[in-house]
């Protein structure tokens, strides 16, 4: 099985949480390797950075 390439790069991938520190903690005790960026947001939620052929899109 193979994937179309449609030209796309992930340029960054970070998780929001109202308390970043106890993600990093678990994800340290879980012996993550290059776990994604995490920094403080309201809720809990997933944000990626998709570049494209027409420019950077946001998804969240």
């Amino acid at each position: 099985m193979t994937m179309t390439n449609l030209d796309l790069t992930l340029v960054e991938f970070v998780i929001e949480h109202p308390d970043p520190t106890a993600v990093k903690t678990l994800y340290q005790r879980l012996g993550l390797q290059n776990p994604p960026r995490i920094r403080k947001g309201e809720q809990h939620r997933y944000r990626a950075v998709i570049k494209t052929s027409a420019g950077l899109r946001e998804l969240y």
